[in-house]
Parts: structure tokens; sequence; C-alpha cells
């Protein structure tokens, strides 16, 4: 399976957690990395993380996918951020 950029750019966007304790353990350092690397957002500040989606996606898919390796990425990673996303409005 062709796993691409575009295919995780909704990563870091809005559909099944609710929280950020929701995203699987594995891909939270990848995130936590890139919200300090790429934004000026607090570690806590999900709505300004989720609005930074594309930078975030863009710094954080080739960790997460190293660390989770694709299918996790893709079918529990990526809807979790999604849905912890949605649940703060972004």
């Amino acid at each position: 399976m062709q796993f691409t950029l575009a295919t995780i750019a909704t990563l870091i966007a809005a559909v099944s957690a609710q929280t950020w304790d929701d995203i699987p353990a594995c891909a939270q350092p990848c995130i936590a990395t890139a919200v300090a690397t790429v934004t000026q957002c607090g570690a806590t500040d999900y709505k300004c993380i989720c609005s930074n989606r594309d930078a975030l996606q863009a710094e954080a898919t080739p960790c997460i996918i190293d660390a989770c390796g694709v299918d996790v990425a893709a079918n529990e990673v990526l809807p979790a951020v999604n849905a912890a996303c949605a649940a703060v409005g972004s």
C-alpha cells in the first residue's frame, strides 16, 4: 500500500478519539516533537496544535510511520488525531 504525505495530510486534523490520550502511544512523542519544532503551541493547546495541522503533518509523518508502522498510522493514529481535533473544534 502506498502511504503518502497526502494520505496523512489529515493526521493532525478532525474521527474516533476525543482526547490526546486516545492517540496511540507510539505516535505521541512524534507529534509532541513536531509541535515543539514547527509551532509555538503549548503542549496541551490542542486548538493551536490542530490549527497547525499542515506543518505538523509534514514534520510528524515520517516519525509516526517509523514508530507505529503504516497500518497503525492509517487505522489508529489518523482517526484518533482527527477525532481529537474535531472535539476541540478544529
